[in-house]
């Protein structure tokens, strides 16, 4: 009887640690909402912003082969949110990780999350990439859609390098200057005035674009600094005309992201896994040599 009863304590045990790790992306941000109702359809979706679920496969697929043994420190520089930091505590749950950003606001939100969730590995601090310095240095940093919303991303650029550690992995995200990036792209043209408004919000939040997007020639900074790097597109033409039917209905109620954003991100994750010839963003995994 004391045998069954382990046994079934351990799967019982087995089950809860495989389920935390397979809960969507983004579905921490429920656990402080107020109705159930969202609460419990959030631990089902995720992630409701389209461009931050798809933006979580890509981040999802460069990470997939790593061992999660390897990573002891990491960094989210720029980790809004906290979506990211979140999921790495769950993807390497042995490593200590640390989300920062600039908005005061969105820090505390993390930190009451974090608490919520009772984590022991996770921290979050403010701080500006501009001027950023850690005594800690990192096995993975990594950098998502930041970089276009500050003006001098190349002193942003330098800090990160500094903080990874020799042999670590520096993993960026950023949107591509491009025709995918045009305002007659796709649906684009049709939500130019909505546009406006949620730029207004986004600057707000400290999240506005002062770059429309970035090119491959921006991130030669990198050899300078000691650092191999490759390049890859992202958001294929699938995944960026599904981007523009997102921006139709991105400030409207939070039903219609319930409804449409799981569906095109369906849509999107088909072209997680194929190779890119042109692209709305770019991945750029870095390894420090110097």
């Amino acid at each position: 009887m004391y045998h069954n009863k382990c046994f079934t304590q351990y799967c019982l045990e087995a089950s809860q640690r495989m389920l935390k790790r397979w809960r969507p992306f983004g579905y921490e941000q429920f656990l402080l909402e107020h109705s159930p109702w969202i609460r419990h359809t959030g631990h089902f979706v995720g992630e409701l912003h389209y461009g931050v679920k798809v933006r979580s496969f890509y981040i999802s697929e460069a990470l997939r082969t790593i061992s999660p043994t390897r990573m002891k420190r990491i960094l989210d520089a720029g980790c809004g949110k906290g979506q990211t930091v979140f999921w790495l505590s769950r993807r390497f749950p042995e490593a200590r990780i640390r989300g920062v950003d600039i908005n005061a606001k969105l820090i505390e939100n993390c930190e009451k999350i974090a608490a919520k969730l009772k984590l022991g590995n996770v921290d979050f601090n403010v701080a500006d990439l501009v001027c950023f310095r850690d005594e800690t240095l990192y096995d993975l940093i990594v950098c998502v859609d930041v970089l276009e919303q500050i003006s001098s991303f190349k002193e942003a650029l330098k800090n990160l390098v500094r903080s990874v550690k020799l042999g670590g992995l520096l993993l960026l995200h950023v949107p591509h200057k491009g025709k995918f990036q045009e305002t007659s792209f796709g649906l684009r043209r049709f939500v130019r005035s909505g546009n406006h408004a949620n730029n207004q919000r986004e600057q707000a939040l400290g999240a506005s674009h002062i770059h429309d997007g970035l090119e491959e020639k921006d991130f030669e900074i990198l050899k300078v600094l000691g650092v191999d790097y490759n390049v890859a597109y992202t958001f294929g033409p699938v995944a960026m005309w599904a981007h523009t039917l997102f921006e139709m209905y991105r400030g409207s109620r939070r039903y219609w992201h319930l409804l449409c954003t799981p569906l095109l991100g369906l849509i999107a994750r088909a072209e997680t896994t194929r190779r890119l010839k042109n692209g709305g963003e770019l991945l750029i995994k870095a390894e420090r040599r110097l």
